[in-house]
């Protein structure tokens, strides 16, 4: 039997990684992640005109300390005079310029007219945040630069009693938790989907037949299976070494030191058992699944069930990443099949009792141990049952016989 276990896993294993749905999934998952490491850095460099080009118009005598303050968050130029109409051609001819700001001084106090582009997105709020200290200073005889430095306040925010010691650090930590449950979201959907897909071929095809009549089914379940997980953790080496040395490359990684403190041994072997355990639920799940099937046509039916809790998951994990004690998060992070991406968000930003995890591994088993003989036994029937798909209580009927 462990032979038959190895032939089966290596065959399904070489088959998986030359396949050409891995290798492209593969390499579309190393270009997206290159492109959202570099993305913030296009957009910043790339995008000034959207909303950072401004030319300053107005009275000589308000308009060179509006300029000053307004380099602040902006790239300003001069704009001599308006037009009685601002059209986007004058804004073209000024250097393609997003906004126009007419500064004026009424009545003791900083009047700023911005003629924009796209009214909708530019940030007004900025020019009012940039001009106060010149409004101050109008209303109150200050000189605009002592206003400014006093109205600069160095805030330090540090964190009481939580997981986090700075701001900064949390930023990284939270940034690393997002990013590795969206590769185990990944892994676990398409993966699972290549299992069910792979079944379903060889179900549809009859070569499960000859399989089954050489091999036990459990022999084949498993090895496949463990084939396919295998290939996803080969996925997962594979983004993450893209993400470090893509962000590196790119200088998105600001403090190194802070990014790599948040990676340490606990958040590696809690990744990887919560990874083990959503995946093997996950996959035996959709295996099982896709032995009913007797068409390739029915597969989508069978899908999107088995699907939903995925995304339900990811979307609740998504959630914990800034409210990792509400009352939701709490429930789900102990459900099975949500657990996996929810106990694990729970664990990264927030102080997690141990004895709450465990738990969480200890139902996730008990899970895993259920499904076990449920997938195993659902695999063994399904492979054998042909012409219309099986309804719900001759499945029940077969599983109690």
């Amino acid at each position: 039997m462990l032979a038959d276990f190895r032939v089966v896993f290596a065959a399904e294993f070489l088959r998986r990684i030359r396949s050409r749905p891995f290798l492209l999934g593969t390499a579309i998952g190393v270009l997206m992640i290159a492109l959202f490491s570099i993305l913030p850095e296009i957009l910043t460099h790339g995008g000034s005109n959207a909303v950072g080009d401004v030319g300053v118009t107005g009275a000589q005598s308000v308009r060179e300390k509006a300029e000053q303050l307004l380099r602040a968050d902006f790239v300003v130029s001069d704009v001599d005079a308006l037009p009685p109409n601002v059209t986007r051609a004058f804004l073209r001819e000024h250097g393609n310029l997003s906004a126009v700001v007419d500064v004026e001084q009424s009545g003791g106090s900083l009047q700023a007219v911005v003629y924009a582009k796209d009214p909708g997105t530019f940030p007004a709020e900025r020019v009012t945040r940039d001009l106060a200290a010149l409004n101050i200073a109008l209303g109150t005889g200050i000189p605009t630069q002592l206003v400014a430095r006093l109205r600069a306040v160095r805030t330090d925010v540090r964190g009481v009693g939580g997981r986090f010691d700075s701001a900064t650090r949390a930023d990284a930590t939270r940034g690393v938790t997002m990013f590795l449950v969206f590769i185990l979201y990944l892994i676990t959907l398409l993966n699972s989907q290549m299992l069910m897909a792979s079944v379903a071929e060889e179900k549809t095809s009859r070569i499960a037949e000859l399989l089954v009549a050489a091999i036990s089914p459990a022999t084949l379940l498993g090895g496949k299976v463990l084939a396919t997980g295998l290939a996803g953790i080969l996925q997962l080496v594979l983004w993450c070494v893209t993400e470090l040395i893509v962000a590196d490359k790119s200088g998105v990684i600001q403090n190194a030191e802070v990014l790599f403190s948040a990676i340490t041994p606990e958040l590696v072997i809690v990744f990887l058992i919560f990874f083990a355990i959503g995946f093997l639920e996950y996959s035996l799940l959709f295996a099982a699944a896709a032995s009913l099937i007797s068409r390739t046509e029915d597969l989508g039916s069978f899908t999107f069930p088995l699907i939903l809790p995925v995304i339900v998951a990811f979307f609740i994990a998504q959630f914990a990443l800034d409210a990792p004690e509400s009352q939701m998060v709490l429930v789900t992070s102990f459900i099975p099949l949500l657990s996996p991406f929810v106990m694990f968000t729970r664990f990264m930003v927030e102080i997690v009792p141990l004895w709450q995890v465990g738990l969480a591994i200890l139902l996730n088993v008990a899970a895993l141990a259920a499904i076990v003989p449920f997938a195993g036994k659902l695999y063994r029937v399904g492979l054998l049952l042909y012409g219309r798909t099986p309804k719900l209580a001759q499945i029940w009927t077969v599983l109690r016989t």
